[in-house]
């Protein structure tokens, strides 16, 4: 049986969650989990390999774990459905847009727009405001409330993105 990427596992996805809500220890997110320090690392380790996960500076005898959020964006972007669709419908337009894809998971506004989207939905989440989900649901989600006033505002590379998949 394949594994399960670790954005679409529950147990990765909450550990994730936990990261954006300031919780930086294996200690901390286990506390809070209700599950075992050792449970919590190998979701670490899963998302460290992935390369969304990072190993923080040391504090004292503890090992904080951060989000790598230039790691993030490209698991974002990879992950998004719209180019896969234009790779089917338009192979011409696909190497593009990759490339311009590249350039967007670099700029520090669309860094920016995933901090800020994910650790609100990570803050509304814990507050029961709203349903939990995985981190790939999450992304989807993202993905699909792109509204058309929010792409033709769009300028740079986002623009040229947004025209392209027009």
């Amino acid at each position: 049986m394949p594994e399960i990427d670790p954005l679409a596992s529950v147990g990765c996805s909450e550990v994730f969650f936990q990261l954006l809500l300031g919780r930086k220890t294996p200690k901390e997110i286990s506390e809070r989990l209700r599950t075992s320090p050792p449970t919590v690392v190998e979701h670490l380790r899963r998302l460290q390999g992935l390369g969304v996960v990072r190993l923080g500076r040391k504090e004292g005898k503890f090992q904080p774990y951060e989000v790598d959020w230039e790691g993030f964006a490209r698991e974002v972007l990879r992950r998004a459905y719209t180019p896969g669709i234009l790779e089917r419908l338009n192979p011409g337009k696909a190497g593009r847009l990759r490339e311009i894809l590249e350039g967007v998971g670099r700029e520090e506004a669309f860094l920016e727009l995933l901090r800020s989207y994910f650790s609100g939905l990570a803050r509304e989440m814990e507050e029961g405001r709203y349903p939990r989900r995985t981190v790939w649901g999450a992304i989807y989600s993202l993905e699909e409330s792109l509204d058309e006033a929010t792409r033709v505002r769009a300028g740079g590379r986002a623009g040229r993105l947004i025209r392209l998949l027009g």
